[in-house]
């Protein structure tokens, strides 16, 4: 759903899935812009602490935020994120579905390495793989703007 606010302005209703840092920045741009934001989690303590800190509507757990939006923003680990999407795959059906997932991971030594083998195989793939069968989200080839300010 759009709505539009007193002056005019295109606002979009956005859950968030994730409680991180990621989720903080962009939810707290979205909010200041005049969207209204839902921040979700596994843990509700988190959830709640990060909606306030950007000042989100609402705040809950991962099966109503998905439902809540009609842009998702996916901000949980890489490795984590298809496992997600397939078990909220009915409540994102329908909705755009912005992933700003890293994949990559710590390796034996502590460094960053990539959790993805490169080439076809890619974490927005793994994603969009685990959200079907059934329409499944809508996946984007080209990066979705959103205004902040």
């Amino acid at each position: 759903m759009t709505f539009h606010d007193a002056n005019g302005s295109r606002t979009m209703r956005i859950g968030i899935l994730g409680t991180g840092a990621m989720s903080a920045a962009l939810g707290g741009a979205w909010v200041r812009a005049g969207h209204e934001v839902m921040v979700g989690g596994r843990n509700a303590a988190s959830a709640a602490a990060t909606a306030a800190r950007i000042g989100a509507v609402a705040h809950g757990g991962l099966v109503e935020t998905a439902r809540y939006g009609e842009a998702i923003l996916l901000a949980v680990p890489a490795d984590t994120a298809p496992r997600l999407a397939g078990e909220l795959a009915a409540d994102l059906a329908g909705r755009t579905v912005l992933d700003c997932t890293v994949p990559m991971r710590p390796s034996s030594d502590g460094g960053p390495v990539l959790s993805t083998a490169g080439g076809t195989d890619s974490a927005a793939l793994r994603i969009a793989a685990a959200a079907r069968p059934g329409p499944g989200p809508r996946r984007r080839r080209r990066p979705v703007t959103l205004p902040t300010g």
